[in-house]
């Protein structure tokens, strides 16, 4: 599989053969994981496509692939959340649980961690960027700002559907994360970063005493 990697269409024929055999692989043996090994290969199938096959699309550089990924997080959340309604639905109307059952309840979980893997990537390589513009090494660009906030409301809207404590915590990082980015492209400084970041962590508190009294808020808190 290595070696598959170094040329574009010797890539996608070995992600995609990848994909297919875990995939076939899990319906034989359905397990945790060869179904995260399936939804791993699959997210680098779909980058191939994007990245050598998909005519009028230009080679995106490590900027550009910021808001593609924030896109892929959100697309892995809304997955799991179709694979978890068709385990409702098809439990309730079997009452026992099938092979299609157990799959999608296997995807669906995988769907969901690789949405997390993949948002904490983000946020990290984010991280570094923002430290860059503060070190003056690199410029405001449009990418990471469009990259922060579609990843903030992936995260937000797996949120609404399902609280989790991991939830809340990449949030505030991202929001963390998007207030640096702009308050810098507007020309501040580390002092007024500083301030902002107080006043950010004062509203969380002010929100915290409701959320805890909202009973679909409060398992996240």
């Amino acid at each position: 599989m290595p070696l598959t990697l170094l040329l574009p269409w010797t890539r996608l024929v070995g992600l995609g053969t990848g994909t297919f055999l875990t995939g076939l692989l899990s319906r034989f043996w359905p397990r945790r994981s060869v179904t995260r090994l399936s939804v791993f290969f699959g997210l680098g199938w779909g980058a191939g496509l994007i990245q050598d096959v998909i005519p009028g699309l230009p080679k995106f550089t490590g900027v550009q692939w910021y808001p593609i990924g924030a896109i892929a997080v959100l697309g892995l959340w809304m997955l799991q959340q179709v694979l978890w309604r068709r385990v409702g639905s098809t439990s309730a109307d079997l009452g026992e649980e099938t092979l299609g059952v157990r799959l999608s309840s296997l995807y669906a979980q995988a769907a969901d961690i690789w949405g997390y893997v993949l948002s904490v990537g983000l946020l990290l390589g984010l991280t570094a960027e923002v430290s860059l513009f503060y070190a003056s090494l690199r410029s405001l660009q449009s990418s990471y700002l469009a990259a922060l906030m579609l990843l903030i409301a992936a995260i937000l809207w797996r949120q609404w559907q399902a609280p989790q404590n991991s939830g809340v915590y990449l949030i505030g990082w991202g929001a963390e994360l998007l207030l640096a980015e702009a308050l810098q492209g507007a020309g501040g400084d580390l002092l007024t970063l500083s301030a902002a970041t107080v006043a950010l962590g004062l509203i969380s508190l002010a929100i915290a005493p409701g959320c805890r009294l909202d009973p679909g808020c409060g398992s996240a808190v």
